[in-house]
This record gives C-alpha cells, sequence and structure tokens, in this order.
C-alpha cells in the first residue's frame, strides 16, 4: 500500500502544500506534458501561505535551510495536514526540499519526511515547479488572496 503524499514547497511567493493523490501517475516529464488538467486530477494545491513582505520570505527560506520551523510554516502543517496520534508517527509523507527541515518537522510533529524527492517524487517536484504561477492564480482566484 502506498502512504499517501504531501509536498511542501517553498518558493519566492510563500509556502505552497500539495496533496498529491497517486504519485505514480504524475512522472511525466513535465516539459513533455502541457497538460494542466491531467497533472492537476493528481496533484492539487491544498493551501498556500503568502509572504507578506520581502523580509518575511527571506527570514522564512533561511529558516527552512537551517531547520528551523518558524510559526507561520507550523501554522501550515498544523491545519492542512491530518492530525498525528500521540506517540505514533503519520501514515503519510511529507516531501520537503532541505534535510533540516525534515528532520525538525520529524521531531515536532512525527510526520514522516523525505527530502529530495527520489524517483517518482523528484517528478512531482518538478511538474509543481513547472506550474508554479498556473497553480498560483488558480489559488488566487479561488481565495481571492491578492
Amino acid at each position: 500500500m502506498t502512504q499517501k503524499l504531501y509536498i511542501l514547497y517553498e518558493s519566492a511567493p510563500g509556502y505552497a502544500l500539495f496533496d498529491c493523490a497517486e504519485p505514480g501517475e504524475t512522472v511525466s516529464d513535465p516539459k513533455n506534458s502541457t497538460d494542466m488538467a491531467r497533472f492537476s486530477q493528481n496533484v492539487k494545491l491544498t493551501a498556500f501561505a503568502p509572504f507578506t513582505h520581502p523580509e518575511h520570505a527571506l527570514s522564512a527560506i533561511q529558516n527552512v535551510s537551517t531547520g528551523v520551523l518558524g510559526k507561520d510554516l507550523q501554522e501550515l502543517l498544523l491545519t492542512h495536514l491530518p492530525p498525528v496520534k500521540k506517540d505514533k508517527t503519520s501514515n503519510y509523507q511529507l516531501g520537503v526540499t532541505e534535510p533540516r527541515i525534515a528532520a525538525a518537522i520529524q521531531n515536532e510533529f512525527k510526520i514522516s519526511c523525505f527530502f529530495r524527492y527520489l524517483n517518482c517524487k523528484q517528478k512531482v517536484n518538478e511538474n509543481i515547479e513547472f506550474r508554479l504561477k498556473k497553480f498560483y492564480n488558480r489559488w488566487r482566484e479561488k481565495e481571492k488572496l491578492f
């Protein structure tokens, strides 16, 4: 049985959390496939936490690279990921880009993390990056954020 997969994506506009329904179905080369609709069936933007100003973005990205869980990232994870029972580990995985933040999340929340997405998980990340602007535009329209 394949574990549920979420991807935490850090970018200049903010933190994005993606829910990957079937990671194995999203492994196409993003540059060969421009079918946003098909990709979006399996990968959904679950949450987006925009940074309020450039200094906030810089601080957040520095926190990620040094393994510090900022309050905004903690709130995003607690609000939008399934809770983990005390003394248990998650029954899902969270993909992140930095090993230090993976360790911090595992220690604080007992969420099973991995970094530098291997095999199909790498392709999921590449597909997200390739389509990031479209995801953000859809999210803005849905949430009226900006």
